[in-house]
């Protein structure tokens, strides 16, 4: 994770959480490896951003922010006018390789399942119904989640 991001989400565990600022804890919330999440809070004790400071008798480090108080929680973002999560013609283009593998890309791998499964019987029992579910399920896959 870079910099910026990684400083962006301790501003986002500072103000909306009482978790203490620790490599430990920023490494949790960052999702990147402690000796990482360590590397930035150095370098934001280095900008003068954070404190360092060390508890005497447990040795645990730990940074602080000097002005640290909660925010009340931001408001989501309006959902209008979102872009897709996933491409709907890489969805379609997956089902044309293999029934269901559109649904699977976009995050609904149960319907995906039944996709193929369905299919497959399709084209097991004639040709022609395993074309209509297939064309079917093409469409189905093309109309991915919006975000």
């Amino acid at each position: 994770m870079d910099y910026r991001a990684f400083e962006q989400r301790v501003l986002d565990v500072l103000f909306t959480t009482t978790d203490p600022l620790t490599p430990v804890h920023l490494a949790y919330h960052t999702r990147v490896p402690v000796a990482e999440a360590e590397k930035h809070l150095e370098h934001m004790v280095e900008a003068q951003i954070l404190h360092k400071e060390c508890d005497e008798e447990t040795g645990a480090v730990s940074y602080v922010y000097p002005q640290r108080a909660m925010l009340e929680a931001r408001n989501p973002p309006a959902l209008t006018g979102m872009r897709p999560l996933y491409s709907p013609l890489g969805a379609a283009a997956l089902t044309v390789l293999l029934p269901g593998a559109g649904h699977m890309y976009s995050g609904r791998t149960r319907a995906g399942l039944f996709w193929l499964l369905g299919t497959l019987a399709g084209y097991m029992c004639l040709v022609i119904p395993g074309i209509v579910l297939h064309i079917l399920c093409i469409a189905s896959a093309a109309n991915v989640p919006r975000g």
